[in-house]
């Protein structure tokens, strides 16, 4: 699927469930890819955010995106923002950065942003979120895991129903417990970024050994009950 499918897709089941899909920026090397949000209002106080597509190469998270819109009904849920797919160039090319071979989940403390990264970061702090998650694929684990900065949500039982937990008590050299890691070191990251902003946040990690299928419903779960964590809290 191409970047130009993948957001004809969006279009219509946002036209068909009145969600509100907005341009919010351009990417490629001559400003060809128009980046897109969607918003679910639901008269709520709490706005929770959800970004896919960083790294262009992980399909499974976009994907995933359209899998819980098309799926999606009403209900006492917060606000909630899509950024469905943030590296479209990399997402057609099949390629973790973007047209400049720049790692769009870096650089977010420099003085001198690179240019998609500035755009990513201004467009999603200018929301007044009370959560951000963020999906990602991992090519060396065989488990999933994920980083959890000041949210205190625990759904990896829930999940570990899905697919398998990682286990390991060293990820990447941070400590883990039981497919979370709590003090993860310091990467420049959207993340950690959102945490100085103070944003909870989540970075989903899940292994691309697992076939497409289990990724995708495996984000559409795990959206699902980081949604429900913030109707139950509201």
């Amino acid at each position: 699927m191409r970047y130009i499918d993948f957001i004809d897709k969006i279009k219509k089941i946002c036209l068909t469930k009145k969600f509100k899909m907005l341009e919010f920026g351009r990417a490629g090397i001559n400003g060809e890819y128009k980046l897109y949000k969607i918003i679910i209002e639901n008269k709520s106080d709490k706005t929770i955010c959800f970004a896919a597509g960083i790294h262009g190469d992980e399909i499974s998270g976009p994907l995933g995106v359209l899998e819980f819109l098309s799926s999606y009904k009403r209900n006492n849920y917060p606000n909630i923002v899509f950024y469905p797919l943030l590296n479209p160039y990399g997402f057609d090319k099949n390629k973790r950065t973007n047209n400049k071979n720049v790692n769009l989940n870096r650089h977010y403390f420099e003085k001198l942003m690179p240019e998609d990264v500035k755009i990513i970061y201004k467009e999603i702090m200018k929301n007044k979120l009370s959560f951000i998650a963020t999906i990602h694929e991992d090519d060396e684990k065989s488990g999933l895991y994920y980083y959890d900065y000041g949210s205190n949500i625990n759904i990896i039982n829930s999940l570990s129903k899905k697919g398998e937990i990682c286990n390991e008590k060293n990820i990447y050299g941070d400590k883990a417990s039981n497919g979370i890691i709590i003090n993860a070191k310091f990467k420049g990251s959207l993340e950690d970024a959102a945490y100085a902003n103070k944003i909870p946040a989540i970075c989903l990690e899940i292994p691309d050994k697992f076939s497409l299928n289990k990724r995708i419903d495996i984000i559409k779960d795990f959206i699902r009950l980081v949604v429900i964590h913030f109707s139950e809290t509201n």
